[in-house]
């Protein structure tokens, strides 16, 4: 048949994943969903939940992790929580504006030299929290590394990126610059992928 062998037509192609939980109570996935998430004052390492240290709210006694290469996550909720550490609107890099709310720390001890993303998933509409990162909390001034402070609502991020030398503490601390609830303090999830 030598008639209409030619014309337009339309094709589409699907990629699929195949979801990877197997062995695992947290972390990714590997096609963008989640194996689960881990409990208050828990990370996720390996896809295994590991207790934190029994604090978290201070650079004093924060919730203590080393970390290698790979993605790990914790999550929490600054609820209850006080407003123990904070930063002038100078102090940092980005678009900061100082954090005067109710806080969470981390101190994140990197094994290797590392580039470093954290991101901040707020899980509450009503809520709007901030990242930034010190190996100073005492000294913000001088040791403030990067902050991420923009207005948002409706289940956004903030996300901030630092390269990290071995053997060196890293002060992780999701914070707000609100004073008032609900505005200042919820919960969230944080991803750590070091490469």
């Amino acid at each position: 048949n030598t008639v209409n062998v030619s014309g337009s037509y339309d094709i589409t192609i699907n990629q699929s994943c195949t979801a990877d939980c197997l062995g695992k109570s947290c972390g990714n996935d590997g096609c963008g969903g989640s194996c689960g998430m881990c409990m208050l004052d828990d990370v996720c390492v390996g896809g295994a939940c590991v207790p934190l240290s029994e604090a978290g709210d201070t650079c004093e006694s924060p919730f203590e992790f080393t970390l290698g290469l790979g993605t790990y996550y914790a999550n929490g909720d600054t609820t209850g929580a006080s407003n123990d550490e904070t930063h002038g609107i100078a102090d940092c890099t980005a678009d900061g504006k100082g954090g005067d709310g109710p806080d969470h720390v981390y101190a994140l001890t990197a094994l290797e030299d590392a580039n470093y993303l954290v991101t901040l998933t707020i899980l509450d509409d009503d809520i709007d929290l901030a990242l930034w990162v010190t190996t100073d909390c005492a000294m913000p001034e001088e040791a403030c590394l990067m902050d991420s402070d923009s207005p948002n609502f409706a289940n956004s991020t903030e996300a901030i990126s630092f390269a990290a030398v071995a053997d060196q503490t890293y002060f992780i601390v999701v914070d707000s610059d609100y004073t008032e609830s609900p505005l200042m303090d919820g919960a969230y999830w944080l991803e750590f992928i070091a490469e």
